[in-house]
């Protein structure tokens, strides 16, 4: 293999990660702006969510990421008051882990 095709691979595994990137922040956008819609109403969907958006968080994930799934989350939570009764400690844990 020559360098024309590692600089291929490497673009196209950029490309991926941009891609990506961009469809997690618009994931995240929408499920804030939901949250933000149904506010405490939004509990029962965020015991969905939750637990999909922890893979985010995970050592092979970049760094990112986790910062934008934190974000999220904290956001519903101010948005969906309700949820820090239900998923404080878990968050936390994350929080202090990522810290």
């Amino acid at each position: 293999m020559d360098d024309s095709e590692d600089d291929e691979e490497g673009s196209e595994d950029e490309e991926d990660l941009d891609h990506d990137e961009i469809i997690l922040g618009n994931a995240t956008d929408v499920l804030i702006s939901v949250s933000k819609a149904l506010g405490d109403s939004f509990l029962p969907y965020l015991g969905k969510v939750g637990p999909k958006l922890d893979k985010y968080l995970r050592d092979d994930h970049p760094k990112s990421d986790k910062i934008m799934i934190i974000g999220c989350l904290s956001e519903i939570m101010n948005n969906c008051p309700i949820a820090i009764n239900s998923f404080f400690d878990e968050f936390f844990k994350v929080i202090v882990k990522h810290s």
